[in-house]
């Protein structure tokens, strides 16, 4: 992955070129508005002009690209940093959730996570708590803490004569 330092760096020497190229092409007009002594310099002109032009169309679409991923670039690392505050916890009942480490700010942060949210949709939702399970309401996912009951079911009783 590009780091955002380089791609900083290259942004702000697409605004240099782009502006390199403005000031070309005001040139050029100054040029056009004045009374060239040949046809050939004055088609000379409108070739440069022409090609200046599409240099400057490229380098403006260069720098929204760039400005684009820098964006992305951003998107990841506040992923990473948020993602990095959390650990898998195995659960008694099976379950395997996110839970925010030790220590982390439980007041901005979920305590328990879906994984699969976190992972799948970079989503860090919290989990709504249930009698034996952890619930995720966006993608409906069950992690159990408790183990299901395998008790006895109470036998019938039998009648009595």
């Amino acid at each position: 992955m590009v780091e955002l330092a380089t791609i900083t760096a290259v942004l702000a020497a697409s605004k240099t070129g782009v502006a390199t190229l403005t000031g070309a092409t005001d040139l050029i007009k100054k040029l056009r508005g004045g009374d060239p002594s040949t046809t050939e310099i004055q088609q000379l002109v409108a070739d440069l002009s022409a090609q200046l032009m599409e240099a400057r169309m490229n380098a403006v679409e260069i720098q929204n690209q760039l400005l684009e991923l820098r964006q992305q670039a951003q998107t990841e690392d506040q992923y990473k940093a948020k993602r990095d505050l959390y650990v898998y916890a195995e659960l008694p009942g099976g379950g395997r959730i996110l839970k925010l480490k030790t220590g982390e700010d439980y007041l901005e942060n979920a305590e328990v996570v879906c994984p699969i949210c976190a992972e799948k949709d970079r989503l860090f939702l919290p989990l709504q708590k249930l009698n034996t399970a952890y619930k995720c309401v966006s993608c409906d996912s069950n992690f159990r803490f408790k183990a299901p009951d395998r008790g006895l079911a109470s036998a019938p009783r039998g009648r009595r004569m």
